[in-house]
């Protein structure tokens, strides 16, 4: 499972690293920002260990709860869980998530989570087929 996860770990670091290298600078706003904020934090998740992983994930969920209509925060939170192999309260994340802001990926990685706790949901599939042959 490590192996799974390593590149997505890998990933989110590329990503908040590259972010800090644009030739543009930040307003002040968007530096101070609870967005800013839990990236921040989700770039220190990448590097921690189990201890402080719940110290900086409960930090997000504080930041999460105070702003709840934030979509990016709650996506951001949705994929440290993840990440922490924290795949029942990742699913409860992507529901509030999907009701927010119905994305299909959404859905798809509710299915695969749940398929990964041991579930054998194949009508889970068939309904992000439904709903893509829907929109089609």
């Amino acid at each position: 499972m490590k192996i799974i996860l390593y590149p997505f770990r890998v990933m989110a670091l590329f990503f908040l690293l590259c972010s800090d290298t644009n030739s543009y600078p930040q307003p002040l706003s968007i530096k101070n920002s609870p967005t800013s904020e839990v990236a921040n934090l989700v770039e220190k998740l990448v590097m921690a260990d189990s201890k402080q992983s719940t110290e900086i994930l409960a930090k997000i969920n504080t930041i999460r709860n105070k702003h709840p209509e934030n979509t990016d925060i709650l996506l951001m939170y949705a994929h440290s869980l993840i990440g922490e192999k924290r795949y029942s309260e990742g699913i409860d994340s992507l529901k509030i998530l999907y009701e927010k802001k119905p994305i299909r990926n959404y859905l798809l990685t509710q299915c695969m989570l749940k398929e990964r706790l041991g579930g054998k949901e194949r009508s889970c599939y068939d309904d992000i087929v439904q709903i893509s042959e829907k929109r089609i």
